[in-house]
């Protein structure tokens, strides 16, 4: 996964796993300290969204998830089991709320 800045310059490497082949649909926190991401095998297996911050540190996996949108910075929504889930980034990632939609 790579980041820029908005004018294109500080293009740099943030994180990649070899065991994964694909990475996409980036989501950066609110406050820009975070990052969020897909990613899968080529056959489609494994998807997980990975959690990091800016400098390349993975904090957490998320496996069986996809499509991370940052609704706040202490909050992480996900698609999982197709629902979307609620993850409370500061009981760090061990409550799922489930919402209904």
């Amino acid at each position: 996964m790579y980041v820029a800045s908005r004018d294109g310059t500080n293009f740099r490497l943030v994180q990649r796993d070899e065991e994964y082949q694909w990475h996409g649909s980036p989501s950066i926190s609110l406050d820009g300290k975070q990052l969020a991401w897909n990613a899968h095998q080529s056959n489609l297996t494994s998807l997980s969204v990975f959690i990091g911050d800016l400098d390349g540190h993975v904090a957490h996996k998320i496996v069986g998830a996809t499509r991370p949108v940052w609704p706040d910075d202490q909050a992480l929504l996900l698609e999982k089991d197709r629902k979307t889930v609620k993850l409370d980034l500061d009981q760090e990632l061990k409550q799922e709320v489930l919402l209904e939609g």
